[in-house]
């Protein structure tokens, strides 16, 4: 099965980080994607290297991109494999 999402918008907030006693980072950020007159919000999840650079980056209204995989729980999000910041 392929599961590979690429994306490319703007942070809508300052991103949430937590670092971990195991020496784990995690940062979590809301992108917006624009096209058209249309609007998506998306939950971005990024774990180790691409959560740090995510969180000495993004800032609101940052323009990144992402590659990652969709993963499903209590909500739907993406889970980063690679970030850009553009």
């Amino acid at each position: 099965m392929l599961n590979s999402v690429t994306l490319v918008g703007k942070a809508v907030e300052t991103p949430a980080v937590r670092y971990y006693e195991s020496g784990s980072v995690e940062a979590r950020v809301t992108m917006s994607i624009h096209r058209s007159d249309d609007e998506l919000l998306v939950e971005i999840e990024a774990w180790g290297k691409s959560a740090q650079i995510i969180a000495d980056y993004v800032r609101p209204g940052t323009l990144f991109g992402i590659i990652g995989a969709l993963r499903k729980g209590d909500r739907t999000r993406i889970v980063v494999d690679r970030v850009e910041i553009l």
